[in-house]
């Protein structure tokens, strides 16, 4: 299982296996869909922490 499936899978609360392939670089950004300018927005600290535990269990680290 490559890196950005398993820890995108466990991010999105899917399981691995149905994650969709992924390639190249992953970005990610908290999403505000009330916003008709801009639908980005900086991640919460619950999401931030929810992403760094899913990178630690599929063996990455983060800066």
């Amino acid at each position: 299982m490559r890196f950005a499936a398993a820890v995108l899978a466990r991010v999105a609360g899917f399981p691995p296996e149905q994650a969709p392939e992924t390639r190249g670089p992953v970005a990610l950004f908290g999403w505000d869909p009330d916003s008709e300018w801009d639908s980005t927005r900086p991640l919460t600290t619950a999401e931030h922490d929810v992403i760094t535990q899913a990178l630690a269990e599929a063996g990455c680290t983060t800066a």
